[in-house]
């Protein structure tokens, strides 16, 4: 028997099956919260920095953003294999994955450097390579550091807990950034917002090294490690073949991503001219991460009350699609159209963030699953896979967004022609709303119950004790 095959084996399926306290809640939290800190940047406030202040086309960094999203498609896999199959007798599986995150905070904020005097081939150069860096570095923290949840514990109420406390400090990372950043750049860059850009990034993410390392410190594995997860990519892959939990969740991460990934990059270019206000940007977008951070505490209460976690999902999200259609149509230009326009958008963050909560309460669950049916237990590598969806539709919706605004003449600064702010108008109150429902769609062919589930867990206990 290998070493890794050896690691944890005084524990037993039945020792892991425990209720997490809120203190390790909150330290697994915690690396959720820097994460966020970084993810929120690159969704809010990248695509205008490339286009409006590096002066990059809207199309060519439409295209760079779905390049790099190939790129994940390649990384994500391997960098899942990787975790799981190799586990460290003193830290852990996953653990020793989160300090990835170090260099990823470094290179958020690298992100956002002007360089001075450069040419702008040079600068697309820069930025590309460091944001191509900025992706891999990411995804070594957030696939293991997501996937750490599932060796935490095996309690299906504990996970709930664990899924929607990583969501709600998350949430409340992007509330505070969205509500602080545009005006720490304004000060700090004393009329350059470029350079105000950078040196906000670069004291958010110094913010967040004390959240990483908590994490890193503060977080138990429990579940033990087995020759079920020292598997291949070819196997893994073959264990997604007619594997409709997974299927049905990548679906629903894929919706997610590009109804969430177009409201956060678009919602900049909306205010800024199609309101004519970007002033505004800041309330609006904070009332946005406040519904989804208040969507997150309330799903966490629901879950308990359901059967299937995929019905808060699909309550949730029907909500969030109504709310999004009626506001294509409002008067935003006038006092009650912006009022309820902002009405509007915090519940589309309650019940759009609210359902993409649940999801990842039932990632670890899958893991399980796959276990019993398929023989490996390859959790980094299924949520690599789903949480590929949900990068993939960000990018896809947000490069479709560039290069619509590239084609119809999109120009940083100028007064913008009546089409493309009818486009601005239409991705994000419209193909916002209507992407969600592939994921409802989907969700309705997800059959893993808290029953099944429940009974999964005690057939793999006496599989682990025979």
């Amino acid at each position: 028997m290998s070493e890794n095959q050896q690691v944890q084996q005084e524990n037993n399926y039945a020792s892991a099956n425990v209720k997490i306290k809120p203190k390790e809640i909150f330290c697994y939290a915690s690396g959720a919260f820097a994460d966020n800190i970084c993810w929120g940047m690159i969704m809010s406030f990248m695509m205008f920095f490339w286009t409006d202040m590096l002066f990059i086309p809207a199309g060519v960094a439409g295209t760079f953003m779905l390049i790099t999203k190939l790129w994940d498609a390649v990384n994500d896999p391997i960098i899942g294999t990787i975790a799981d199959r190799n586990c460290s007798k003193k830290h852990g599986q996953y653990r020793p994955w989160l300090l990835a995150g170090i260099p990823m905070l470094l290179l958020n904020a690298l992100c956002f450097l002007k360089l001075p005097g450069a040419s702008l081939n040079l600068q697309m150069v820069y930025s590309f390579v460091v944001y191509f860096l900025f992706i891999l570095a990411f995804t070594a923290f957030d696939i293991p550091q997501t996937s750490l949840m599932s060796k935490m514990t095996l309690n299906a109420q504990s996970r709930g807990s664990l899924g929607s406390w990583r969501m709600i400090l998350g949430f409340f990372s992007n509330m505070i950034l969205t509500a602080c950043f545009t005006s720490l750049a304004a000060t700090a860059g004393q009329g350059d917002m470029a350079k105000g850009y950078f040196i906000g990034a670069l004291v958010f993410n110094l913010l967040m090294l004390p959240f990483v390392y908590i994490n890193y410190r503060g977080c138990k594995e429990r579940v033990p490690f087995t020759p079920q997860e020292a598997v291949s990519v070819r196997e893994s892959l073959k264990s997604l073949k007619n594997n409709r939990p997974v299927i049905c969740l990548f679906l629903a991460f894929l919706s997610w991503g590009m109804a969430g990934g177009i409201n956060s990059s678009a919602r900049m270019y909306y205010w800024t001219y199609y309101v004519g206000n970007q002033g505004g940007f800041p309330l609006n977008i904070t009332l946005y991460i406040l519904g989804m951070l208040i969507g997150a505490f309330l799903c966490n209460a629901m879950i308990a009350r359901v059967s299937n976690k995929r019905t808060v999902t699909l309550i949730l999200w029907v909500g969030a699609l109504i709310a999004c259609f009626v506001n294509f149509f409002l008067p935003i230009h006038t006092p009650s159209g912006l009022f309820a326009f902002q009405a509007l958008t915090f519940a589309f963050g309650v019940c759009g963030g609210g359902g993409f909560t649940a999801l990842y309460g039932m990632v670890p669950d899958i893991t399980e699953y796959t276990q019993l049916k398929y023989g490996n237990r390859s959790g980094a590598f299924l949520f690599a896979f789903v949480n590929f969806g949900s990068k993939f539709g960000i990018a896809f919706l947000t490069a479709l967004f560039g290069w619509v605004m590239g084609g119809l003449g999109y120009a940083p600064g100028a007064v913008q022609s009546d089409t493309v702010l009818f486009t601005m108008n239409l991705f994000l109150n419209t193909i916002a709303g209507l992407v969600l429902l592939l994921g409802i769609i989907a969700l309705l062919f997800y059959n893993l119950d808290k029953k099944t589930h429940a009974s999964i867990v005690e057939a793999l206990e006496r599989q682990h004790d025979a």
